[in-house]
């Protein structure tokens, strides 16, 4: 066994015990109730808990019980459900200590009565609550806040009273669940004499509980290892199981369906291997001058800066110096005072994340190489394992990262350097000779960001990816001292233009989507979103005509430029986020509308309806291929079978989803409505979710299937470093121009073959196999093809640019 591996092996070690400490640490901040182990102990608690609550009630319609049929009658109030979770997350929560029965019994008095309000609420008001629910879930507001916010508009806003439960069974009713649950076993109380003859009743874990959570909490952090990179190269895959790390064990699929991975053990799939272990195989090192600076600001300013988060918060606004006599002032800074809270409330996870991105860079500071083990999930997408810092990660992380292979740029390298300047800097919607000559241009600025990111002019704090930006920045200082010999580390990155597009595009020959998506060659890129904003501004434009009130709202919408706001056209940001990621998120900073009785909902809805037109009208195609494969999955789950494909590397896609058996209940925690459903999996088909995960699923697969075909066709010519997502491929500056002519061979070579009829021939061949020909006569004849040449995408510079 060499050195490295040895210090490989102490570093899984290393892995296993943060993983133990980290499952303790936030067991002990969310309690035993929040966590696998506490959900799974409150599910098989449920139904027992349930029948002891019937019994009690039962009893108290005669016999000794009687005098407690008061207590009785709330909690059938609430619902013998809802009672037994609410009292089991609060007990199991109470006894990993110990805790006096007096206050969890108030405890769980105290969340019922809530219960009762809220129930009450939603009944008579259910507008009204609903309204204030959005809005506080849109806040950082804790429990007893939301609390006070829904009970006084309850009061004050519904005119409903609170209910209240009569004080003397307050203690009753939670003393008697109590010791409902101490009849299952799952506590026990226990008498203690304190002070000057003063008995205390404690709640305590049993005995045998106490070592059952110890168990199962110890066998559980033991499965929850902190995934490190590796200091020496990593396991090749061969089969589902014998890959990446030394000891620690991984599967190359991540599916919970062993008879499924045994299957695709006896599968050839050479590409897949190949590729899978060329990603794992490159060597990275820590990116020491990105660090530097990026440690240093993080130290000196506490965030704010190069879009970091701010690490101790913004300051909450000063109160104005009227504030008690002036009602508007007060109201005015109410609201950025809120909106300040509510921004570090969400800042914090940011804050957690760039500072183990930080720790993690410089506990392998000064690694030679360091690997990263990589897998696939069940449609092959590949992913790295360790988390923080890897090549798919965010600005800071791929920052942080260059490849320990260093290699001479070359004339062609250099050129790429400088567009991997422009693009990260945001000049990414121009020819790439825009791009290098934007790059020599700002020479100066450029090299004042290397020599001195801190002190200097800061002109890489204006790029849309700033550490990225200035990693590339230290590169053309190298580039401009040493010439076309310098020893590039830096991963330029191509990116695919609306990668789901571009292959729904490709496999069934659309021109004008093929077009859109640079599946065509140009003088300069297409940007599909920028033409759909096109069409939706159209749209609006005729509509605007009619008086159509939405239409109008956007015509008027004033948007943010610099100082003041302006209004525009709808512009390529907004179409992309509405059509691609959230269509009602119209509402930033950056956009005022014009009055103050527009309804912003309508105004998000019919933007949101207008850009699924004009995406509808671009690429034709995508929506006629996707409609298929829905039809198609729809045909199939009336056979009751899962729906299997291979992809165009030969890896067999199985998707199958079931009719979880839940166990729904619906109570309010921490002021908020929630929905607990205790899920167990079942056997039988969810055709609906069949058919709504087959388009995603399917051109995702084929996705994953070009970036591995790239890889393992890059590799056979001699590239051996890879910094590869789903839709963004990156290597060496000087083999870059090798990368993008490969990626369209690649994707040429890909659907050259007619994957839809190869989907349906696989379709028919499962129903016909499993006794559903009848069912085959259903399956929906192929959306029409158009006459795209698929050999022009090798010709097409901006395919992926």
């Amino acid at each position: 066994m060499s050195t490295l591996e040895e210090k490989q092996i102490a570093l899984e070690s290393e892995m296993g015990s943060m993983g133990v400490a980290s499952y303790f640490k936030n067991l002990e901040k969310q309690g035993q109730a929040e966590n696998v182990v506490g959900m799974t102990l409150l599910d098989n608690s449920l139904e027992p808990l349930i029948g002891k609550l019937k019994e009690f009630s039962e009893s108290t319609k005669s016999g000794q019980a009687r005098r407690l049929g008061s207590t009785a009658k709330y909690l059938e109030m609430v619902g013998y459900k809802e009672v037994a979770f609410l009292t089991l997350r609060r007990v199991i929560n109470g006894i990993s200590g110990k805790e006096r029965m007096v206050s969890m019994a108030e405890a769980i008095a105290t969340l019922l009565e809530d219960e009762l309000n809220y129930r009450v609420f939603r009944k008579e008001a259910p507008r009204l609550m609903d309204a204030i629910m959005r809005n506080l879930k849109a806040t950082a507001a804790n429990y007893n806040h939301k609390k006070k916010v829904l009970m006084g508009a309850k009061t004050k806003l519904a005119g409903i009273e609170q209910t209240k439960l009569p004080e003397e069974i307050r203690l009753k009713i939670g003393i008697k669940l109590i010791e409902l649950v101490a009849e299952l076993n799952l506590c026990k109380l226990s008498t203690h004499i304190e002070g000057k003859n003063k008995t205390v009743i404690y709640v305590e874990a049993t005995d045998s509980l106490q070592v059952w959570l110890a168990l199962q909490n110890r066998k559980c952090s033991l499965l929850s290892p902190v995934f490190l990179p590796m200091v020496s190269k990593p396991k090749a895959w061969t089969n589902m199981t014998d890959g990446g790390y030394l000891e620690t064990k991984l599967t190359l699929m991540k599916t919970r369906n062993k008879k499924y991975l045994a299957e695709l053990d006896e599968v050839d799939m050479p590409v897949v291997y190949d590729s899978i272990n060329a990603l794992q195989d490159t060597p990275w090192i820590i990116n020491k001058d990105v660090y530097g600076v990026m440690k240093e600001l993080w130290d000196s300013t506490g965030g704010g800066i190069a879009k970091m988060p701010y690490r101790e918060g913004k300051p909450i606004p000063q109160k104005p110096i009227d504030i008690d006599t002036n009602p508007e002032a007060l109201k005015a800074w109410k609201g950025r005072a809120s909106a300040t809270h509510n921004e570090n409330f969400k800042n914090r996870s940011k804050v957690v994340a760039l500072t183990q991105k930080l720790w993690l860079a410089e506990k392998f500071l000064d690694e030679d190489a360091i690997y990263f083990p990589h897998v696939m999930d069940w449609r092959g997408r590949a992913y790295a394992v360790p988390g923080f810092v890897n090549p798919q990660s965010d600005d800071f992380g791929k920052a942080l990262l260059q490849f320990s292979e260093s290699k001479p740029l070359g004339t062609e390298g250099a050129d790429w350097l400088a567009i991997q300047l422009a693009n990260t800097y945001g000049y990414d919607k121009v020819d790439f000779a825009s791009r290098i000559e934007w790059a020599k241009a700002n020479t100066e600025a450029i090299l004042d960001s290397a020599t001195k990111p801190i002190e200097g002019n800061r002109f890489w704090l204006q790029a849309d990816k700033p550490f990225q930006f200035l990693s590339a920045c230290f590169e053309w200082l190298g580039y401009t001292m040493q010439g076309e010999a310098y020893e590039s580390r830096i991963a330029v990155a191509l990116d695919g233009s609306c990668n789901g597009l571009q292959n729904f595009s490709a496999m069934l020959r659309d021109e004008r989507g093929g077009k859109a998506t640079n599946l065509v060659p140009s003088s300069k890129p297409s940007d599909i979103y920028q033409e759909v904003a096109n069409v939706v501004q159209g749209f609006i434009d005729e509509d605007a005509t009619d008086v159509h009130v939405e239409a109008l709202i956007w015509k008027s919408a004033l948007y943010r430029d610099g100082d003041k706001y302006i209004t525009k056209p709808i512009g390529r940001k907004l179409t992309k986020r509405n059509t691609m990621t959230r269509p009602y998120s119209v509402t930033d900073g950056d956009i005022k509308f014009v009055g103050t009785d527009v309804d912003i909902a309508k105004a998000a809805y019919y933007l949101a309806d207008r850009n699924l037109n004009a995406i509808s009208t671009v690429v034709v195609a995508a929506e006629a291929a996707m409609k298929w494969l829905q039809d198609v999955a729809k045909v199939v789950s009336k056979q009751e079978i899962a729906v299997v494909w291979t992809t165009p590397i030969g890896l067999p896609v199985r998707q199958f989803y079931t009719n979880n058996i839940a166990e729904i209940i619906q109570v309010f925690i921490g002021g908020e409505r929630t929905r607990v459903q205790f899920n167990k999996h079942g056997t039988e088909l969810n055709s609906r979710k069949q058919s709504a995960g087959i388009s995603p699923n399917f051109v995702h697969s084929c996705d994953a299937a070009h970036m591995m075909s790239t890889v393992s066709l890059c590799k056979s010519k001699g590239i051996t470093s890879f910094s590869m997502i789903h839709d963004s491929y990156g290597v060496h500056a000087c083999d870059t121009r090798r990368l993008a002519e490969t990626l369209r061979e690649a994707f040429v070579m890909q659907y050259s073959v007619d994957v839809l009829g190869k989907f349906r021939d696989e379709i028919v061949y499962q129903l016909t196999n499993a006794g559903g020909e009848e069912l085959v006569k259903d399956i929906p004849p192929l959306p029409p093809y158009g006459t795209l040449d698929l050999t022009t995408v090798l010709d097409s510079e901006y395919f992926f640019a």
